[in-house]
């Protein structure tokens, strides 16, 4: 097969994708949904002896993973949580 004839096949089989506005695909890999912050949660954090405002920011950058926000709160660093996606 020549470069023409794969690029024809590929064009082809990814021709149902077609219709699928490219800018949705976008905007819905950049920034995942936020996830929901657990009071059980935030009262497990604040449990270990960390401020209920970090144990809240780390939830969020950590997006609902206690584990890593435990990691967030012990190392100082708690990122900013993602952007919201441009409407």
């Amino acid at each position: 097969l020549n470069s023409t004839q794969n690029h024809n096949i590929l064009r082809h089989k990814f021709s149902q994708f077609a219709s699928i506005p490219t800018t949705s695909l976008r905007s819905a890999a950049a920034a995942p949904a936020p996830a929901a912050i657990s009071d059980e949660a935030v009262a497990n954090l604040t449990a270990m002896g960390f401020v209920e405002s970090e144990c809240r920011a780390a939830l969020t950058a950590a997006q609902g993973n206690p584990a890593i926000a435990v990691e967030y709160l012990m190392s100082g660093m708690i990122p900013d949580p993602p952007a919201a996606p441009a409407p």
